[in-house]
Protein backbone atom coordinates (compact mmCIF):
# COMPACT_ATOMS: atom_id res chain seq x y z
CA UNK A 1 0.00 0.00 0.00
CA UNK A 2 1.38 3.41 -0.99
CA UNK A 3 2.20 5.92 1.75
CA UNK A 4 0.58 9.20 0.69
CA UNK A 5 1.56 11.27 3.72
CA UNK A 6 4.54 12.81 1.95
CA UNK A 7 2.51 13.69 -1.15
CA UNK A 8 -0.24 15.77 0.35
CA UNK A 9 -2.24 16.99 3.32
CA UNK A 10 -5.91 17.15 4.15
CA UNK A 11 -7.75 20.17 5.50
CA UNK A 12 -9.95 20.46 8.57
CA UNK A 13 -13.73 20.31 8.21
CA UNK A 14 -13.79 23.98 9.23
CA UNK A 15 -11.24 25.11 6.62
CA UNK A 16 -12.97 26.54 3.57
CA UNK A 17 -11.44 25.67 0.23
CA UNK A 18 -11.17 28.23 -2.57
CA UNK A 19 -12.51 28.37 -6.12
CA UNK A 20 -9.21 27.22 -7.63
CA UNK A 21 -9.29 24.12 -5.44
CA UNK A 22 -12.91 23.49 -6.42
CA UNK A 23 -11.90 23.58 -10.09
CA UNK A 24 -9.16 21.05 -9.37
CA UNK A 25 -11.74 18.74 -7.79
CA UNK A 26 -14.09 19.11 -10.75
CA UNK A 27 -11.32 18.36 -13.23
CA UNK A 28 -10.66 15.13 -11.33
CA UNK A 29 -14.38 14.33 -11.37
CA UNK A 30 -14.61 14.93 -15.11
CA UNK A 31 -11.63 12.68 -15.80
CA UNK A 32 -13.00 9.93 -13.60
CA UNK A 33 -16.46 10.21 -15.16
CA UNK A 34 -15.07 10.12 -18.70
CA UNK A 35 -13.10 6.97 -17.91
CA UNK A 36 -16.17 5.30 -16.42
CA UNK A 37 -18.47 6.37 -19.24
CA UNK A 38 -15.94 5.06 -21.78
CA UNK A 39 -15.38 1.72 -20.05
CA UNK A 40 -17.18 -1.50 -20.86
CA UNK A 41 -20.35 -1.36 -18.68
CA UNK A 42 -19.96 -5.08 -17.98
CA UNK A 43 -16.90 -4.23 -15.88
CA UNK A 44 -18.78 -2.06 -13.38
CA UNK A 45 -22.47 -1.53 -14.02
CA UNK A 46 -24.67 -3.14 -11.39
CA UNK A 47 -21.67 -4.29 -9.35
CA UNK A 48 -21.34 -1.37 -6.91
CA UNK A 49 -24.75 -0.67 -5.40
CA UNK A 50 -24.44 -1.24 -1.65
CA UNK A 51 -22.41 1.91 -1.02
CA UNK A 52 -25.42 4.06 -1.85
CA UNK A 53 -27.09 2.76 1.33
CA UNK A 54 -24.23 3.85 3.59
CA UNK A 55 -25.64 7.10 4.95
CA UNK A 56 -29.27 5.96 5.04
CA UNK A 57 -28.64 4.42 8.46
CA UNK A 58 -27.49 7.83 9.73
CA UNK A 59 -30.85 9.45 8.98
CA UNK A 60 -32.33 8.10 12.20
CA UNK A 61 -29.67 10.01 14.14
CA UNK A 62 -30.48 13.32 12.48
CA UNK A 63 -33.61 14.05 14.46
CA UNK A 64 -31.91 13.29 17.77
CA UNK A 65 -29.12 15.71 16.80
CA UNK A 66 -31.42 18.64 16.10
CA UNK A 67 -32.37 19.65 19.66
CA UNK A 68 -28.79 19.64 21.01
CA UNK A 69 -27.74 21.63 17.97
CA UNK A 70 -30.51 24.18 18.46
CA UNK A 71 -29.57 24.67 22.11
CA UNK A 72 -25.89 25.25 21.28
CA UNK A 73 -26.05 27.19 18.01
CA UNK A 74 -27.03 30.60 19.50
CA UNK A 75 -29.35 31.08 16.49
CA UNK A 76 -32.28 28.92 17.52
CA UNK A 77 -34.83 31.49 16.38
CA UNK A 78 -33.40 31.27 12.84
CA UNK A 79 -32.83 27.54 12.60
CA UNK A 80 -35.85 26.09 14.40
CA UNK A 81 -38.59 27.11 11.93
CA UNK A 82 -36.73 25.58 8.98
CA UNK A 83 -35.62 22.47 10.86
CA UNK A 84 -39.20 21.86 11.98
CA UNK A 85 -40.46 22.53 8.44
CA UNK A 86 -38.06 20.03 6.87
CA UNK A 87 -37.61 17.50 9.68
CA UNK A 88 -39.71 14.88 7.92
CA UNK A 89 -37.96 15.02 4.55
CA UNK A 90 -34.54 15.24 6.20
CA UNK A 91 -35.08 11.89 7.91
CA UNK A 92 -37.06 10.24 5.10
CA UNK A 93 -35.41 7.08 3.79
CA UNK A 94 -37.88 7.22 0.90
CA UNK A 95 -36.53 10.60 -0.18
CA UNK A 96 -32.94 9.54 0.48
CA UNK A 97 -33.18 6.46 -1.72
CA UNK A 98 -35.07 8.34 -4.42
CA UNK A 99 -32.46 11.10 -4.52
CA UNK A 100 -29.45 8.76 -4.40
CA UNK A 101 -30.66 5.78 -6.44
CA UNK A 102 -33.45 6.93 -8.75
CA UNK A 103 -33.55 10.68 -9.41
CA UNK A 104 -30.76 10.69 -12.01
CA UNK A 105 -32.41 7.76 -13.79
CA UNK A 106 -35.67 9.72 -14.04
CA UNK A 107 -33.59 12.62 -15.38
CA UNK A 108 -32.27 10.23 -18.06
CA UNK A 109 -28.67 10.69 -16.95
CA UNK A 110 -26.18 7.83 -17.43
CA UNK A 111 -24.82 6.69 -14.09
CA UNK A 112 -21.17 6.76 -13.06
CA UNK A 113 -19.21 5.48 -10.07
CA UNK A 114 -19.49 7.83 -7.10
CA UNK A 115 -16.88 8.19 -4.34
CA UNK A 116 -19.68 8.87 -1.87
CA UNK A 117 -17.79 10.73 0.87
CA UNK A 118 -15.50 13.48 -0.47
CA UNK A 119 -15.23 15.59 2.67
CA UNK A 120 -12.09 17.47 3.72
CA UNK A 121 -10.49 14.52 5.49
CA UNK A 122 -10.70 12.33 2.40
CA UNK A 123 -8.93 14.72 0.02
CA UNK A 124 -5.18 15.20 0.01
CA UNK A 125 -3.93 18.46 -1.46
CA UNK A 126 -0.48 18.81 -2.94
CA UNK A 127 2.11 20.46 -0.69
CA UNK A 128 5.07 22.65 -1.56
CA UNK A 129 8.64 22.36 -0.25
CA UNK A 130 7.61 24.12 2.96
CA UNK A 131 4.79 21.65 3.58
CA UNK A 132 2.08 24.20 2.83
CA UNK A 133 -1.08 23.12 1.04
CA UNK A 134 -1.47 24.19 -2.58
CA UNK A 135 -4.46 24.23 -4.92
CA UNK A 136 -4.12 20.93 -6.78
CA UNK A 137 -5.36 17.58 -5.54
CA UNK A 138 -2.79 14.90 -4.83
CA UNK A 139 -5.20 12.05 -4.04
CA UNK A 140 -8.79 11.26 -3.11
CA UNK A 141 -8.83 8.52 -0.48
CA UNK A 142 -11.24 6.27 1.46
CA UNK A 143 -13.37 4.71 -1.28
CA UNK A 144 -15.35 2.39 0.99
CA UNK A 145 -18.67 4.10 0.15
CA UNK A 146 -18.12 3.93 -3.64
CA UNK A 147 -21.29 3.18 -5.57
CA UNK A 148 -23.09 3.61 -8.87
CA UNK A 149 -25.03 6.85 -8.96
CA UNK A 150 -25.44 10.44 -10.05
CA UNK A 151 -22.55 12.46 -11.54
CA UNK A 152 -23.48 15.33 -9.22
CA UNK A 153 -23.61 13.45 -5.91
CA UNK A 154 -19.92 13.88 -5.10
CA UNK A 155 -19.97 17.55 -6.10
CA UNK A 156 -22.91 18.28 -3.77
CA UNK A 157 -21.25 16.61 -0.79
CA UNK A 158 -17.92 18.27 -1.56
CA UNK A 159 -19.35 21.79 -1.80
CA UNK A 160 -21.71 21.59 1.18
CA UNK A 161 -19.06 20.23 3.54
CA UNK A 162 -15.82 21.78 2.26
CA UNK A 163 -16.78 25.40 1.61
CA UNK A 164 -18.32 28.35 3.36
CA UNK A 165 -21.54 29.85 2.01
CA UNK A 166 -19.81 32.55 -0.02
CA UNK A 167 -17.49 30.21 -1.89
CA UNK A 168 -20.18 27.58 -2.42
CA UNK A 169 -22.59 30.11 -3.92
CA UNK A 170 -19.83 31.51 -6.12
CA UNK A 171 -19.02 27.99 -7.28
CA UNK A 172 -22.66 27.11 -8.00
CA UNK A 173 -22.87 30.12 -10.31
CA UNK A 174 -20.27 28.62 -12.68
CA UNK A 175 -19.42 25.05 -11.77
CA UNK A 176 -21.93 23.18 -13.93
CA UNK A 177 -20.69 24.89 -17.07
CA UNK A 178 -17.10 24.27 -15.95
CA UNK A 179 -17.81 20.57 -15.37
CA UNK A 180 -19.25 20.26 -18.90
CA UNK A 181 -16.22 22.05 -20.34
CA UNK A 182 -13.88 19.67 -18.49
CA UNK A 183 -15.85 16.60 -19.53
CA UNK A 184 -15.88 17.78 -23.15
CA UNK A 185 -12.10 18.24 -23.02
CA UNK A 186 -11.73 14.73 -21.59
CA UNK A 187 -13.63 13.46 -24.62
CA UNK A 188 -11.14 15.20 -26.90
CA UNK A 189 -13.35 18.22 -27.47
CA UNK A 190 -16.22 16.13 -28.86
CA UNK A 191 -19.29 17.56 -27.12
CA UNK A 192 -21.54 14.97 -28.78
CA UNK A 193 -20.05 12.35 -26.44
CA UNK A 194 -21.06 14.28 -23.32
CA UNK A 195 -24.33 12.71 -22.12
CA UNK A 196 -25.50 15.50 -19.79
CA UNK A 197 -27.09 18.93 -20.08
CA UNK A 198 -26.80 21.93 -17.77
CA UNK A 199 -30.43 21.49 -16.74
CA UNK A 200 -29.92 17.83 -15.82
CA UNK A 201 -26.77 18.59 -13.83
CA UNK A 202 -28.37 21.39 -11.81
CA UNK A 203 -31.42 19.33 -10.89
CA UNK A 204 -29.32 16.26 -10.04
CA UNK A 205 -27.13 18.48 -7.85
CA UNK A 206 -30.19 19.84 -6.03
CA UNK A 207 -31.44 16.36 -5.13
CA UNK A 208 -28.12 15.55 -3.46
CA UNK A 209 -27.69 19.03 -1.96
CA UNK A 210 -30.89 18.65 0.06
CA UNK A 211 -29.55 15.49 1.70
CA UNK A 212 -26.15 16.99 2.44
CA UNK A 213 -27.61 20.16 3.97
CA UNK A 214 -28.97 18.29 6.98
CA UNK A 215 -25.76 16.34 7.48
CA UNK A 216 -23.89 19.64 7.82
CA UNK A 217 -26.10 20.30 10.84
CA UNK A 218 -25.65 16.90 12.47
CA UNK A 219 -21.94 16.55 11.62
CA UNK A 220 -20.90 19.84 13.21
CA UNK A 221 -20.43 18.55 16.75
CA UNK A 222 -18.69 15.38 15.54
CA UNK A 223 -16.05 17.25 13.56
CA UNK A 224 -15.60 19.84 16.31
CA UNK A 225 -14.80 17.14 18.86
CA UNK A 226 -12.36 15.53 16.41
CA UNK A 227 -10.20 18.67 16.26
CA UNK A 228 -6.97 18.52 18.22
CA UNK A 229 -7.27 22.09 19.44
CA UNK A 230 -6.87 23.15 23.08
CA UNK A 231 -7.44 26.87 22.56
CA UNK A 232 -11.06 27.52 23.53
CA UNK A 233 -11.21 30.74 21.52
CA UNK A 234 -10.14 28.98 18.34
CA UNK A 235 -12.61 26.13 18.90
CA UNK A 236 -15.39 28.68 19.46
CA UNK A 237 -14.49 30.40 16.21
CA UNK A 238 -14.55 27.04 14.40
CA UNK A 239 -18.00 26.38 15.84
CA UNK A 240 -19.31 29.80 14.80
CA UNK A 241 -18.01 29.25 11.27
CA UNK A 242 -19.66 25.82 11.15
CA UNK A 243 -22.96 27.33 12.28
CA UNK A 244 -22.81 29.90 9.47
CA UNK A 245 -22.02 27.16 6.93
CA UNK A 246 -25.02 25.14 8.10
CA UNK A 247 -27.26 28.22 8.05
CA UNK A 248 -26.31 29.19 4.50
CA UNK A 249 -26.89 25.60 3.38
CA UNK A 250 -30.30 25.51 5.08
CA UNK A 251 -31.32 28.82 3.53
CA UNK A 252 -30.55 27.55 0.04
CA UNK A 253 -32.14 24.17 0.76
CA UNK A 254 -35.32 26.05 1.68
CA UNK A 255 -35.22 27.82 -1.68
CA UNK A 256 -34.78 24.52 -3.53
CA UNK A 257 -37.59 22.72 -1.69
CA UNK A 258 -39.94 25.61 -2.29
CA UNK A 259 -38.81 25.97 -5.90
CA UNK A 260 -37.16 23.42 -8.17
CA UNK A 261 -37.95 20.42 -5.95
CA UNK A 262 -41.24 21.57 -4.43
CA UNK A 263 -43.13 18.53 -5.73
CA UNK A 264 -40.68 16.27 -3.88
CA UNK A 265 -41.16 18.24 -0.66
CA UNK A 266 -44.91 17.81 -1.11
CA UNK A 267 -44.43 14.07 -1.64
CA UNK A 268 -41.81 13.23 0.99
CA UNK A 269 -41.95 16.10 3.46
CA UNK A 270 -45.59 16.63 4.33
Amino acid sequence: MEDLTNRGKSLLYFDSINLTQIKSFVRHLARMHKNILSADPKLWKGKHLKGSECFASALSALESAYEPFLKKCKREEDFRPLIEKYKKISTSTDYYFYAIQQSFIDLKMPSILVHGDPHSGNILWQINCDGDIENEISAIIDWQTMHEGSPMEDLARFLTHCTNGIVRRQAEAMIFEFYLECLTMEFGGDSSRVPYTIEQLKKAYNFAFVIQTFFTISDLSFFLEAINETNDGIKAAFFDMGILKAWNNLQDCDGILQGDLKEYFEKYGK
